[in-house]
């Protein structure tokens, strides 16, 4: 068991971004990663160098990879081809760096939306993109319910069916060998993984948005038990 004197480090990544606010360069990430980390006894730490991927492998405890800022006041194209030029490729580099680091040292990593799919892709898989476009299947700003694995993380927290908030518009293709398939949609979407070996997990849903005073779906589970499930794994 963790002792009071040593509370886990989870490194909360949101990476290189461009700030769709102020039009600059940024690190963003959103609060409800760190609201939920520390609500559940971890302390979040947020990376400022994209340099520094095995120093911060080494001094947190744990590695949550997060979902992509999507939200901009401004709809205009600029930005998005700013997002494209400078924000993405950086992101990229970084949570991929990150992962490895991470993944190398065995320390806990659990992968949301985004985070998600770079786990797959760092062991080998692929991802399909807009697939709402080419297969007419819609999973942004919808709630539905998944069926876990028997066995899986998800299933022993959550149960065998449970609905989840869905705000995502790619999906995994191609499973990479060394994960498994641990919850998927009633349409087919893979919506959760885990590693064969080792402590690497990952959901499609935001299970940062299914807790606190204004839970996303109100119909949903509250999602805290992962995030201290999760915390509580680093003591492995």
């Amino acid at each position: 068991m963790r002792t009071k004197a040593h509370k886990p480090v989870i490194l909360v990544c949101g990476g290189p971004a461009f700030d769709r606010q102020f039009m600059d360069s940024a690190w963003v990430v959103n609060k409800s990663y760190t609201t939920a980390v520390a609500s559940a006894g971890g302390i979040p730490l947020l990376p400022a160098d994209s340099n520094r991927a095995d120093g911060y492998a080494e001094i947190g405890d744990g590695l949550i990879l997060t979902g992509f800022n999507s939200f901009s006041p401004d709809p205009t194209p600029p930005w998005f081809r700013r997002i494209k030029a400078e924000e993405i490729p950086k992101r990229n580099a970084f949570d991929a760096a990150l992962y490895q680091a991470f993944k190398g040292l065995g320390k806990p990593i659990l992968g949301i939306c985004l985070g998600h799919h770079v786990i797959n892709e760092q062991e080998g898989g692929t991802t399909v993109e807009n697939f709402k476009c080419t297969e007419g299947v819609e999973h942004m700003w919808i709630q539905h319910p998944v069926q876990t694995t028997p066995g899986s993380m998800v299933h022993r927290l959550f149960g065998a069916r449970f609905v989840i908030n869905s705000r995502h518009n790619n999906r995994i293709g191609v499973l990479a060998s060394s994960l498994r398939v641990t919850a998927v949609s009633p349409d087919g979407v893979i919506e959760a993984i885990e590693h064969q070996r080792l402590p690497v997990y990952g959901v499609q849903w935001h299970p940062e948005r299914m807790r606190g005073d204004i839970p996303d779906p109100p119909e949903g589970v509250d999602m805290s038990p992962l995030f201290a499930w999760f915390i509580d794994h680093t003591d492995n």
